[in-house]
């Protein structure tokens, strides 16, 4: 159901979403030129791999940007801060207003991944975080597709640390595997507008927040 929905929205808002793509396309060759786009082999869980499509962001320097990465990996989620020099001017841009996701929405109209969902991880973090919080917990965040958006990100998953990222993120899972069609659709866009919200103001309002995890903790004691 989730599945339809997702190409249901997309399909909606396309022409707004095409022009935005276009026009972010044309000032990336302006201003960082090319390539334009990043792919890479993103796992909802370890053995669900897809490739990935995302605007680049990044200059072209694989060496720093590989170290940047383990500078700022947090036990398997990486969170490298807005300031550092491994982002170009127009990518930082790109980065603080998530429209440097806007291709994965070819990923999600495929059905690689979700609009609701946890992030998608390299196999090498999922590996990390197995190695630290154990099979079962890794298991249960890869019983649903990832997702372009996700409950974490209304709570800054960067100022997360990975327990409470982890937390949130199985949560979410399992609410959206038990909860009833008519509480997941609900959530499903509320998510969506948190994100919208977090993305214009960079913050979400506490009440919304605690609003949606009242609604999936009721699912939690299913782990």
């Amino acid at each position: 159901m989730i599945n339809i929905i997702d190409r249901i929205v997309i399909l909606i808002f396309s022409p707004i979403l095409l022009l935005l793509i276009l026009l972010i396309t044309v000032f990336k060759i302006i201003f960082d030129g090319l390539p334009v786009f990043y792919s890479s082999t993103r796992f909802s869980s370890i053995n669900k791999p897809f490739v990935s499509i995302k605007f680049r962001s990044m200059i072209n320097n694989i060496t720093f940007i590989e170290s940047e990465i383990k500078k700022y990996n947090k036990g398997g989620f990486e969170s490298i801060p807005l300031s550092s020099s491994v982002y170009t001017r127009f990518g930082r841009f790109l980065e603080r207003t998530q429209l440097v996701e806007l291709p994965q929405l070819f990923n999600c109209f495929r059905g690689d991944l979700s609009l609701v969902g946890c992030r998608p991880l390299p196999k090498k973090n999922l590996k990390e975080l197995e190695k630290k919080f154990g099979h079962k917990l890794i298991e249960i965040r890869g019983l649903r597709k990832g997702g372009l958006a996700g409950t974490a990100q209304l709570f800054d998953k960067g100022k997360l640390t990975s327990s409470q990222r982890l937390e949130i993120e199985i949560t979410e899972v399992l609410f959206f595997l038990h909860a009833p069609i008519y509480k997941q659709l609900f959530i499903y866009f509320s998510v969506l507008i948190g994100v919208l919200i977090f993305i214009i103001f960079n913050k979400v309002p506490l009440k919304f927040k605690s609003f949606i995890m009242k609604n999936l903790e009721k699912y939690k004691i299913l782990t």
